[in-house]
């Protein structure tokens, strides 16, 4: 049975255990209390669910490229953090305005990880401009891929902001701390929070409130001096979970960087320890219409189902792709011409005013007439006389 949070916290930082804490200052802890206390909060939550959006921004220069504008991820997610268990299923939206300014083209898709098979669910596109639109195949399942990758259910989300999963081997603060050893740093203020400093290992610095369960209020994470990524928790919020009468502190907006990339998340709502089952981190073939193709990595190539296409109908397969096809034709001739006009422009030379030339370059046609006609006049005189 996992110790109550609350208690265990509350005997590990007691602010009131010195009538004269200053305000500005922090109880005396050494790295093991701080350890028990990100267990604590590891173990108290089994499991976490609920919906959050985020948006991404790229930076840098991109010539000659169009990228994706205004992209926006809404994602709903549950996550079983003692087993690693994933299942997020997201829908993306974004804008290429050199096809419309206005219209969005959205994809939606489904990963699940049930602790050894990664699955991800791709569907068409949802929506797109009705310059490339489809008549048929919006939004529909079409393909499954089964692996052991997990590369796709390591994009910023809540649980992450939290440091209850990390970037190494999925795994959170505490579980990297204990594995890659580490030592206290000086207090710091992070929005407006005083916070107890852990360097963990040689590339993670952790802020983590002790106000607040021990959050992280940032996580930055660096290698050979250069920062890799960093994750600010600019608002936490208190959620309740009925079933055991406990209240836990959890980010809702997140600022997060990543070398060249942006993201701003806000949690929409979330669920702490809902009741799961099994089949919530896992997609069934079976269950899917005729028609999906299903690529198996985890079963060897000659193996009848490393490759195949539910309920035998490869016709419904290859019918939809010819459709799909003609689609990525018709918005790559959209990019391809907007990228023309673009490239066109950017080749023109551009309009410069060219400032008057120097006074100096006139004088030569003021001085050499001048001294000319002067000996003009000189030789003149002297034949009069």
């Amino acid at each position: 049975m996992r110790p109550p949070l609350k208690a265990l916290l509350f005997s590990l930082v007691c602010f009131a255990a010195s009538p004269v804490q200053s305000a500005d200052t922090l109880p005396a802890l050494d790295l093991p209390e701080i350890q028990s206390a990100l267990d604590a909060y590891r173990d108290s939550l089994a499991t976490l669910g609920g919906t959050y959006e985020h948006t991404v921004e790229s930076h840098g220069a991109h010539p000659g490229a169009l990228v994706m504008e205004d992209l926006r991820f809404r994602s709903k997610f549950q996550v079983n953090f003692a087993n690693g268990l994933v299942n997020l299923e997201r829908t993306k939206s974004w804008r290429y305005r050199a096809i419309s300014p206005d219209e969005l083209f959205s994809h939606y898709q489904r990963d699940t990880f049930d602790g050894k098979i990664s699955m991800t669910l791709l569907h068409t596109m949802g929506q797109t401009p009705a310059a490339v639109a489809l008549e048929r195949d919006a939004d529909v399942p079409n393909r499954l891929n089964i692996s052991q990758q997990t590369d796709a259910l390591l994009g910023i989300a809540p649980w992450m902001c939290a440091g209850l999963w990390g970037r190494e081997g999925n795994l959170g603060l505490a579980d990297q701390l204990r594995r890659s050893g580490g030592r206290l740093l000086e207090p710091v203020t992070v929005h407006g929070a005083l916070c107890y400093q852990v360097r963990i290992g040689d590339d993670i610095t952790a802020a983590l409130d002790p106000t607040k369960d021990f959050i992280p209020r940032r996580i930055t994470r660096t290698k050979g001096g250069q920062l890799l990524e960093s994750i600010d928790n600019l608002i936490v919020k208190q959620f309740r979970d009925p079933r055991r009468e406990e209240d836990y502190w959890l980010p809702v907006e997140s600022h997060c960087v990543a070398l060249n990339v942006t993201s701003e998340l806000t949690v929409v709502e979330l669920d702490v320890n809902p009741v799961e089952t099994r089949e919530t981190y896992r997609i069934d073939p079976a269950g899917l219409p005729p028609g999906i193709l299903v690529r198996d990595e985890t079963r060897p190539a000659t193996d009848s189902k490393h490759s195949y296409v539910t309920g035998g109908r490869d016709d419904l397969w290859r019918e939809r792709q010819q459709r799909l096809l003609a689609q990525e034709k018709a918005m790559e001739e959209r990019l391809r011409e907007a990228a023309q006009k673009r490239s066109t422009r950017s080749e023109q030379p551009p309009v410069r005013v060219q400032p008057p030339p120097p006074i100096s370059s006139y004088l030569w046609w003021i001085i050499v007439p001048s001294v000319a006609i002067l000996f003009i006049g000189l030789w003149l005189l002297r034949n009069r006389g």
